[in-house]
Formats: structure tokens, sequence, C-alpha cells
């Protein structure tokens, strides 16, 4: 059964692609992991990412990543309001 959980998991959870790992360069890019780092990962993209990474993040990351990473300390100032304003014209 363990077999068939972890073939399931894999298959289903989108890969991080390979011009998105470069934005990671302190972790070790093989255990990165989308599902346990979701929010490390988001916070990561809406500081430093490039268009393409951030397109990747929103269709990738689910809304709560993207108000826990919006709520962190690690994110700063400038781009949480960004975000926010940037959020609150999507919802109107």
């Amino acid at each position: 059964m363990d077999f068939f959980v972890g073939f399931w998991y894999n298959e289903t959870m989108p890969r991080i692609p390979e011009n998105i790992k470069k934005y990671f360069w302190e972790a070790d890019r093989g255990k990165l992991d989308l599902a346990a780092n979701s929010v490390y990962i988001t916070k990561r993209l809406i500081e430093l990412g490039r268009p393409e990474a951030i397109k990747w993040a929103w269709k990738n990351l689910s809304r709560n990543d993207w108000q826990v990473a919006l709520r962190s300390r690690d994110v700063s100032s400038s781009t949480k309001n960004f975000w926010q304003s940037f959020l609150a014209q999507k919802n109107d």
C-alpha cells in the first residue's frame, strides 16, 4: 500500500521547474518539496521572483499559502503592501 500512496503523491503534485529552483540557492534542491515547503516557497517567490516565477506560484500554490506568506515577518513591508493591494484589486 505504501508504494501506491507514494506513487499517487508523486504523480499528482506539481514539480518545481528548474527555472524556479534558482531562487532556493541555499536549500537542497533535491529535497525541496512543494507540499511540505509551500509557505517557504511562496515567501521566497513573492519576495524575489521574476514574472515567470510569480506566474508559476499563482498557478501552483494555494491561496492559503499566499495569505500565510504575506503575514510572515520574513516578507518585507513593501512586498506585503504590493501584494495586498494587488490581491485586493483581483477580488473587486
